[in-house]
């Protein structure tokens, strides 16, 4: 079951988010958007949305909140107060959640019952390797002394600036080819930046800003248990990469996948010999920075030919659910749907369709399939009915009910 978290924690939590400008995720219906907390008090939160659109949440709007604390996801709703170029002001959140578990246990595939799910949103179509990963092309808010207008212009002071971190540095592109070796693969399958060998202190090397873009070993470890057909000899592999490294005498080869949405449409490459400075925080930043920087000026001189569509309902095979969410596959060429992605949901049982909106909490894939855990956020309480009812044999009784869900758990779908 998802913890509530306590206001004391509550409020340091904003306040990390506030003072070190960290992103986060609001949403408005079936509308996204990435933001920041620019100051709060105990009446309101000052947030800065970076979005150009003109469908800005409202006064009076309910608006979710999704952020990354140190590894967990955490939640709360709130209500806007006020809305103003580019910015709003919410009312601060009753109740915010960590841990977003099931509450209800599993049921396999059940006989009778079938889903089809769309997204709820326009997605951007390219043919390049898609990750689990989702960015959008911001302009830097960090001014590196680039010129995001003029791309030999950036490309120079990328090369002169690595230099000074690496023995070889190179900007790869997968527009003319797809990624063959292990780390490209590991890159582009999860959006993050690798450093081969591993280093003990990487933990070390990476803030905030960065944890969330690096592969790290859980990461590595998920990799394993989800997709095993894939990757599960992948430490196995890595190790023998890095045997082929310390037999070059390279210290260490850093990939930062160059992500436009959810596509890798390629990576920044840095190679240091065993003679060079070891792996640095300052290197990290640098190279997640001008990735960003790098995109947003690719995007800005048209290099992308983007198609936005509105996919139709793609059938799913069941692999299992609860009263509260489901694990499904499409096969590997369907939509691309990132973690977080909002799906509209048909649950098909004999009787009747139940409809209900939809957040993934997890994706992995094999070689045919991309499994797709969901979570459902819209299911109204007959339907949550007349799913559980077919599901377990009765009807919910939340006296009975071990976790003592309450309807706050219940509206977030936990």
């Amino acid at each position: 079951m998802a913890q509530t978290i306590s206001r004391i924690e509550r409020e340091f939590i904003i306040k990390e988010f506030t003072e070190n400008k960290l992103s986060f995720e609001l949403n408005h219906g079936n509308l996204q958007y990435a933001a920041k907390f620019t100051g709060f008090d105990e009446k309101q939160l000052h947030v800065d949305i970076d979005a150009t659109s003109s469908q800005l949440p409202q006064a009076e709007d309910n608006v979710d909140v999704f952020l990354r604390f140190r590894g967990q996801i955490m939640t709360f709703r709130s209500q806007v107060i006020e809305s103003s170029d580019g910015t709003v002001t919410l009312a601060p959140p009753r109740s915010m959640y960590r841990d977003l578990t099931r509450s209800f246990r599993r049921v396999i595939a059940p006989s009778g019952i079938s889903i089809e799910f769309q997204l709820n949103e326009k997605v951007i179509t390219l043919n390049y390797p898609d990750s689990e990963r989702h960015e959008l092309p911001q302009a830097p808010k960090v001014n590196l002394g680039f010129d995001a207008s003029k791309i030999s212009a950036l490309l120079s002071s990328f090369r002169t600036k690595a230099a000074e971190y690496s023995s070889e540095n190179k900007v790869i592109m997968f527009r003319a080819r797809k990624p063959e070796s292990l780390p490209e693969k590991l890159i582009c399958d999860t959006g993050r930046m690798l450093v081969v060998p591993f280093p003990k202190n990487l933990a070390e090397l990476v803030s905030d800003n960065t944890r969330d873009r690096t592969l790290l070993e859980t990461d590595i470890q998920r990799l394993e248990s989800e997709s095993p057909s894939q990757y599960g000899e992948v430490r196995r592999q890595l190790a023998d990469y890095t045997g082929g490294l310390n037999q070059k005498s390279l210290l260490y080869e850093l990939y930062c996948p160059l992500l436009f949405h959810q596509y890798v449409v390629g990576y920044l490459y840095l190679l240091q010999g065993k003679s060079g400075k070891p792996l640095s925080k300052e290197v990290v930043e640098y190279v997640n920075e001008f990735a960003k920087v790098l995109v947003y000026s690719l995007n800005l001189n048209g290099y992308f030919e983007v198609r936005e569509e509105l996919p139709a309902y793609q059938d799913s095979k069941l692999v299992d659910m609860s009263a509260t969410g489901a694990l499904f596959t499409q096969a590997a060429e369907g939509p691309p749907i990132t973690l977080y992605s909002q799906l509209q949901i048909k649950i098909k049982l004999e009787s009747r369709v139940l409809e209900t909106r939809a957040r993934v909490m997890r994706k992995f894939k094999d070689r045919e399939r991309v499994y797709l855990g969901v979570r459902f956020t819209g299911l109204a309480d007959a339907d949550f009915q007349e799913l559980h009812k077919r599901l377990y044999g009765a009807v919910f009784e939340p006296d009975k009910h071990e976790a003592g869900l309450d309807e706050a758990d219940k509206e977030q779908g936990y």
